[in-house]
């Protein structure tokens, strides 16, 4: 038996660094639901695969660092899942609904082969 806790004085330790920003539900909505605003010489393929991302990010739980990890052969289109490769060399199947795989069939591949010959600099790392 101790007389005295000596748990007292301690505390947990900070984490090293904080979380992310989460979007409210109007900023989502902005994004989701309104069609983007036109933009001066910009293909329709560049709206189609941010339309294709934002769905996707959403839609399937995806961190951004996985999205931006994926192959095209990691996309399932007639089975609605997508490969997800994490820090392991292991890969998880992620379903997702009807909404990214409606952005996904607008864009890919048509839109994906459209912007790999353009060379503009919105362009660049499709």
């Amino acid at each position: 038996m101790v007389a005295v806790d000596p748990s007292l004085g301690l505390s947990a330790p900070k984490g090293s660094g904080r979380l992310p920003r989460v979007l409210r539900d109007d900023e989502l909505h902005v994004l989701l639901d309104q069609a983007p605003a036109e933009v001066e010489g910009e293909p329709a393929a560049v709206r189609r695969r941010d339309d294709a991302v934002l769905e996707l990010l959403y839609g399937s739980g995806l961190r951004v660092g996985e999205l931006c990890g994926l192959r095209p052969e990691d996309l399932d289109l007639d089975r609605r899942v997508v490969r997800v490769w994490g820090r392991a060399p292991s890969s998880v199947n992620c379903p997702w609904a009807s909404r990214p795989w409606l952005a996904l069939r607008a864009w890919y591949p048509a839109g994906r082969a459209q912007l790999a010959t353009q060379e503009s600099p919105t362009t660049r790392c499709s």
